[in-house]
């Protein structure tokens, strides 16, 4: 077990993959309009723990844009580079 976990065995950019794919699909469902935490875990089908952590990223890296002051909810919308990518990411496919 333990030279399945050695550092040959794990790379820290294969361990990235599932999160790279969970923020793609963020990224694709927020291309259509803006969304709350709640919308997007149950048209991606992840956790709402999973969104917000992946959020965050998205945040920081500038992608995504947190706007907290309509009404009572908190919503998500891609950023002018988040909407470029979002293209290139439907483009790819």
């Amino acid at each position: 077990m333990s030279d399945l976990l050695s550092d040959k065995a794990l790379s820290s950019k294969a361990l990235k993959v599932p999160a790279l794919s969970k923020r793609t699909t963020i990224i694709r469902n927020l291309s259509s309009r803006r969304m709350t935490v709640t919308e997007l875990s149950r048209t991606s089908g992840l956790p709402k723990s999973t969104i917000y952590d992946n959020l965050s990223v998205l945040v920081k890296a500038g992608l995504v844009v947190k706007e907290d002051k309509i009404n009572q909810w908190v919503y998500y919308e891609l950023t002018k580079k988040g909407h470029r990518l979002a293209e290139a990411i439907k483009a790819s496919n």
